[in-house]
């Protein structure tokens, strides 16, 4: 039987490696995005989308490897992930839509605001989605 303390201090832990994974993933995005457009000479858009392609199939690995502890690749675990992190894309644009075209917020502060919300939806559906966390399969920290 596990502790709330025990259960939180667990959950933080997952937190934190998933944040470092999803700025580990925003870098990959960034640069892709600059080689494509750069390098390969890519319209913007192509290039934003081999970005997201590139920094989610890397979330991915890095998350199942490190996160959560799984050594095996699971395509229906990658598809999971994908999806959520479409939905995520999408979130995210909804939110910056309305925060700086209705609300007229500032762009940077709506994107702010945008990635806080996102990083929990991906992270809490992938948790008990993607990953499927549950209080019966807590026993490795590491």
């Amino acid at each position: 039987m596990f502790n709330k303390f025990t259960d939180f201090n667990f959950f933080l832990f997952k937190i934190f490696r998933f944040a470092i994974v999803g700025f580990i993933g925003l870098i990959i995005d960034f640069g892709t995005t600059w080689i494509f457009i750069n390098y390969f000479k890519s319209n913007i858009y192509i290039a934003n989308i081999a970005g997201f392609i590139f920094a989610a199939t890397n979330n991915y690995l890095l998350n199942n490897c490190w996160t959560f502890n799984n050594r095996k690749i699971d395509l229906k675990k990658y598809i999971s992930f994908f999806w959520i992190s479409i939905v995520g894309l999408i979130i995210n644009s909804a939110i910056v839509y309305v925060l700086l075209n209705i609300m007229h917020f500032d762009f940077y502060y709506s994107k702010s605001l945008a990635v806080i919300v996102v990083f929990g939806w991906n992270f809490m559906a992938n948790y008990f989605l993607t990953f499927r966390v549950s209080v019966n399969n807590i026993s490795n920290i590491s």
